[in-house]
């Protein structure tokens, strides 16, 4: 998978009046994954660490979604567990995740 920057905008890597295909090209560079990535790195760079439940509840987005993107997040060494825990739904407790330094 492409790593795509925080600031991606395809709209900028398509010529302005270019022919169709070219900004069909730059659009398919982000997929629906990708960008729930980058709006969980995002969220946590501006709002701090959080568990998969307080990103799932902060983004709106499906919690088993959010995991998937956590674990790719982690693969790719952009944010590890903070070394916190905090309590889910269940009474469990949750990794509480950071942007790595």
């Amino acid at each position: 998978m492409t790593q795509l920057p925080l600031d991606w905008d395809a709209k900028k890597h398509a010529r302005r009046g270019g022919p169709k295909t070219s900004r069909d090209a730059a659009l398919s560079m982000v997929t629906p994954a990708s960008a729930i990535m980058i709006r969980v790195l995002h969220c946590l760079l501006t709002e701090g660490p959080a568990t998969q439940e307080e990103l799932s509840e902060r983004l709106g987005l499906d919690r088993y979604s959010i995991n998937k993107r956590l674990s790719d997040l982690k693969n790719q060494q952009l944010i590890e567990p903070s070394g916190e825990t905090r309590p889910g739904e269940s009474g469990r407790q949750q990794i509480v995740w950071s942007v790595k330094k």
